[in-house]
């Protein structure tokens, strides 16, 4: 009888030794544009606190430069910890002080679960894909303003309103 061992002082025939996983980068980023005015930031990969610096210079770069709409896409995200939370509520506010809209997609549990912990997916304007985003420069006609940014009707002078009687 053949009873086989195995001595760890052997070392390992070529076949079974595996190299190492190539290396990917912890994120990446890219933007393309979706329309004329309006653009897309697609984000995979970790976004941590050793990645989250580069996210934010990236979305602070295109709130500089976007027009309407900055979609940013998460759904190659594999990991969004609270560094990344961070900066998707500072790009939020960046973004609405510039008048710069700033939906978010989102669809897997990587991304959705620490959106919902945070209550950030309150906050932001999340959807499911892409082409669910309803973006403001497709649509036709003026901007609309914010409620404060609304203006009363003029009123007519008031000497005109004492001749009308």
């Amino acid at each position: 009888m053949i009873v086989a061992t195995h001595d760890p002082r052997r070392p390992q025939p070529p076949e079974l030794v595996h190299p190492p996983p190539p290396a990917q980068p912890l994120l990446t980023v890219v933007s393309r544009r979706l329309s004329p005015r309006a653009l897309v930031c697609e984000v995979s990969g970790e976004v941590d606190s050793n990645s989250a610096q580069h996210l934010r210079e990236h979305l602070v770069g295109l709130i500089r430069v976007s027009g309407p709409d900055l979609v940013v896409d998460l759904d190659g995200v594999r990991l969004l910890a609270a560094a990344g939370l961070g900066v998707l509520a500072e790009a939020a506010a960046l973004a609405a002080a510039a008048g710069v809209r700033m939906p978010v997609v989102a669809s897997t549990r990587q991304v959705l679960l620490p959106l919902a912990l945070t209550e950030l997916d309150l906050v932001l304007d999340v959807h499911r894909n892409v082409t669910d985003v309803r973006l403001r420069s497709s649509q036709h006609g003026p901007r609309r303003r914010a409620p404060s940014e609304r203006r009363r009707p003029a009123r007519p002078p008031v000497s005109s309103l004492s001749n009308a009687s």
